[in-house]
């Protein structure tokens, strides 16, 4: 119900006032939404493939300097807008 009246809201919004201040008012929203997201993920990336949690397992280990890096040029790319 409440998924609808919200859906509705933005057509509306977007017929009325167009894409580029739709997407100036909803931008700030998704990006933090997203930064949580990918945070959260990295997280549990971490956790799963973390040295002290497989010890001796050298695949695990790639996989996680592979993620550490690419979370890492995610921070860059997004200038602190992925806080840990």
């Amino acid at each position: 119900m409440l998924a609808g009246l919200i859906k509705t809201l933005l057509y509306i919004l977007f017929f009325w006032y167009g894409f580029k201040l739709l997407a100036k008012i909803f931008a700030p929203f998704l990006m933090r939404y997203a930064a949580n997201k990918v945070q959260e993920k990295f997280k549990k990336l971490v956790k799963k493939y973390h040295p002290d949690m497989n010890s001796g397992n050298k695949k695990y280990e790639e996989k996680l300097k592979i993620i550490t890096l690419a979370y890492t040029q995610l921070k860059k790319t997004y200038r602190g807008k992925i806080d840990t």
